[in-house]
This record gives C-alpha cells, structure tokens and sequence, in this order.
C-alpha cells in the first residue's frame, strides 16, 4: 500500500508537468517539499507529505525498491498496524531533522521513513526473541546493518542528499523497534515519540525563527508577488545583521525587479563590499548600470561577473547591448558568440530580456543559432517554436507558419507551442486565428496569465474591447507584477 501511495502521488505530479526526471526544488515545494519558511509558518502538513515526495524516477526507485525488500519482513514481524506506525513516525522524524538542521533546503523523499524501518529491524532483531536460526538471524540484522551504513556513508560523500533527515529517521525506528521486543511498551514508547516530534518541530519553529537565513529565504519566496513585504524581511535582517552580504545581494535583486535601478546598484556595492564573492550581486551591479544608461560603467562590471561566473547567460547579452551602444559592434557580437556557448539552447540567452524586446541585431543572430541548432537536432519542437516568434516578429510570416507548424507535429497538445501559433497569426494579421489559437491555449492552462494577456491583444486588436478588458483583467489577476510589451504586442 505505501509503495502504491508514493507512485501514486509522484504520477499525480508528473501529470502536473513536474519533470520525471530532473525536478528542481520549484517544482516539487507547491506539492509538500519540506521548506523551512514554509513549513514553520504554519504549514505543518509538510513534514507528512514530503515523505511521499520524490525527486524524479531514480530517487522514487531506489526508494521503492528499499522499502519493498525491508517492508515485507517488517511487516510481518511487527504487524501491519506497527509497521505503518514506525514508518509514518519515522518519515516525520527524518523531516523534523532536517528542518532542524538545514531549514532553508527543500527536502523530500521517503528515505527517512525507510531508515526507520531498518533502524527497528535492526534493533527488533538484536533484543528480541525471535524463532529464527541464530545464523540466519545473525546473516539478516548483518545484511540490515550494513545497509544503514553505506546508505549514511554514500549520504555523507554526494552532495545534495539529506542525510540529516536519514538520521533523524533512524534514531526514531530503532527506538520504536527496540520498544517491540516489549511488545506491551510499544504503545506508550510511540505516544512519546509523536510528543517529542511536536517538541522538536516547535524548536525548530523557534531557532529558525531567529535565523536570517530563513527569513531570507522567506523574502526570496515574496519577491516574484509580494516585492514590498520582500524588501520589508530582507530589510528586518539587515537592521540586525548589517554586515551580511547575502542580505544586501538579494536586496539589490529585488531593488533590480522592481527597477529601482539606483537602489540596486547601492545594495550590490555594499554586498561586493563587504563579499567580493558574491556574483548575484556583481550580475545586478552590472545589468542595473545598462539599464541607467551608464554604458562603460556597465561593460567593466559584466566583465567582472562573467569572470567570476561565465554561464551568467543575461550578463552576456547585455555585455552585448551595452558594447554595441557604445559603438563596439565586434565585440558585441562576440559576446553574443561567447554567451550561446554556455546556453543549453540559444533561446537561453535572451531569456531574461524577454522574444518581444529582442533588438534586430538580437533576432538576426538568435534566429541564425536557431536554425544550426535545428540542423543538429531536428525533432526538438522548442527550437521551431522560438524560431516561428522571431520570424514573425522579423516579418518572416510564412516562414514562421511553417516553423510553428513543425513544432506542433512534434508536440501537438504543448499549450505554449499552440499559444505560440496565435503570435504567429496575430503577426500575419490574421486575427481571428490568433484569438481562437490563444483560446485554445487557455483552455489547456487555464491558469496561465500570459495566455489572457494575449488573447486580450488580439481581441483588442479586432476591436472587441469589452472582451479584451476582461481578458486583460484576468491577467493581471494571475500575474500581479505583469509588465506589458511596448506598442500592443504579444507576449512571448
């Protein structure tokens, strides 16, 4: 039953458009992923459903795979109902020990109630008596320990793997498996279990509370919805810890968002200041000084941040923007070459500057990038469907309905692909195709506000006004901070 509970929630997201695979900690932290900001915020539910949360396949198998082999002989020594105490116990104890020990990492996975299943194996083995031969009994809590320790030694030598919550998972069932060689304290042993959970997720509530690590984390959340309450934490940090570096960075990324360019720059100089490391901070320093108009200035601190951190994609191609101002078009375009070396696919490189407000020195070159990267891997529909906006933005009409038309081939039901032959339309003048190609974008995702945005320009542009004002209100109801091209054009 647990095994089908953790495939099906982990089918349940992927359904959602999480990755199979590669999940990043954005995808996995609406569905329950243990966060500290979140989680002691009231959020308690997150300690349970983390434990059934995975990062991709290979971490759900692996998982499964443990909980399988070591379940089956748990369960029928301790009893289904003890066995399904341990575990549900043992996962929460795993993520109370990672929120007390790294509360700002997402943390997921079921290994923490797995270790706890081994952990009472092990030690249900060792104190009980049991009618087993001594050998085979001797073979088995052999075979059970050596399990937990490569486990916690690979966990200790590969980054990135919780071995905090591996712990706090395996103290708690080799507790409540020694209480089952009494089987009689068992029940009392479990009640204090589930107490010092509650006491030790109301420490972790109280230690975090007080570290401006979490309260950072917190405002990075805000940031993309709330900027104001976001300064506001990050601000409270910074009365309290004025010499912390990564305080006055993520500040001047807020400042940058909110385009308080002159604010970004001051915050990114303090954060430099005080940590010449910290290249989030000398990105921004850089990419404010373009947007002030301040060209030189901005070339010497692009420089510096693609030093420190080449596949800084956005430095790149404003490094390009601001040579090229200056009238060094050379170098603009090697820095444009240089950057598309880093970029998994050459729309990467302009991600941050947005299709729409690609320049034609921009479009010419993505456009060209496009069309060798299509040589090397024709059956990527992302490449033909950027291609199609750029085309129609160039006025390459035809040739962008031809593009947008392979991408659909390749991935017929992919809303933005679909949302994307709505541009195309729109751009060929043919209004009536983009309002209802956007549409049906909609009704694929409804819930995405660039769609509405669109469909609202195209209405507008065909002159339904009252249709378009709705659209348009919906939009913004779903992207708060929406920024609309210059001149009515659609979003890409």
């Amino acid at each position: 039953m647990l095994v089908a509970m953790n495939i099906a929630y982990f089918l349940a997201m992927v359904s959602l458009g999480v990755s199979a695979t590669t999940p990043s900690a954005t995808d996995v932290l609406p569905f329950g992923a243990n966060f500290g900001p979140s989680t002691i915020n009231g959020q308690w539910w997150r300690l349970l459903a983390s434990t059934f949360i995975h990062y991709g396949i290979m971490h759900l198998g692996f998982n499964m795979w443990c909980l399988w082999s070591l379940g089956n002989l748990a369960e029928r020594l301790f009893g289904r109902g003890r066995f399904l105490a341990i575990y549900l116990l043992s996962g929460l104890g795993g993520s109370t020990a990672s929120l007390l020990w790294h509360p700002v990492a997402v943390s997921a996975g079921a290994s923490g109630a797995v270790f706890g299943i081994a952990g009472g194996l092990a030690t249900f083995l060792y104190l009980a008596r049991i009618h087993l031969p001594e050998r085979a009994a001797r073979e088995l809590l052999t075979s059970i320990v050596i399990f937990i320790a490569f486990n916690l030694a690979f966990g200790l030598t590969i980054p990135g793997i919780d071995n905090a919550g591996h712990v706090g998972g395996l103290v708690l069932g080799a507790v409540l498996g020694a209480s089952l060689a009494h089987r009689r304290s068992f029940p009392l042993v479990a009640c204090a279990a589930a107490a010092a959970l509650i006491g030790s997720a109301l420490v972790a509530k109280s230690v975090a509370q007080g570290d401006p690590n979490v309260i950072l984390a917190e405002a990075i959340l805000l940031a993309d919805t709330d900027s104001p309450e976001a300064i506001e934490k990050v601000e409270q940090v910074l009365s309290e810890h004025p010499d912390l570096a990564s305080g006055h960075a993520l500040l001047a990324q807020v400042y940058f968002r909110d385009r308080r360019y002159q604010d970004a720059i001051a915050a990114s100089r303090k954060a430099l200041g005080l940590d010449p490391k910290q290249t989030a901070a000398q990105s921004v320093l850089g990419s404010a000084l373009y947007w002030e108009g301040d060209y030189e200035a901005a070339v010497k601190e692009l420089r510096t941040a693609i030093e420190q951190e080449p596949k800084q994609l956005p430095a790149h191609a404003l490094l390009s923007r601001a040579l090229r101002k200056l009238g060094r078009d050379e170098e603009g375009m090697s820095a444009l070459e240089e950057g598309i070396k880093y970029a998994p696919t050459p729309s990467l490189l302009f991600l941050d500057l947005g299709l729409e407000n690609l320049d034609d020195v921009e479009m010419k070159f993505l456009a060209a990038s496009l069309k060798d990267e299509i040589e090397i891997t024709p059956e990527d529909p992302e490449n033909y469907n950027v291609l199609s906006l750029i085309l129609a933005r160039s006025g390459a009409t035809d040739e962008a309905l031809e593009a947008v038309r392979t991408a659909l081939e390749l991935a017929p039901e992919a809303p933005h692909i679909i949302d994307s032959l709505g541009t195309v339309h729109f751009y060929r003048g043919e209004l009536d195709a983009a309002v209802k190609a956007y549409r049906d974008a909609i009704a694929l995702s409804p819930d995405y506000g660039v769609y509405q945005y669109n469909v609202s320009v195209a209405l507008r542009r065909r002159g339904d006004e009252r249709e378009a004002d709705a659209a348009l209100a919906e939009a913004r109801r779903l992207l708060p901070n929406l920024e609309p091209p210059a001149g009515g054009q659609p979003m890409m």
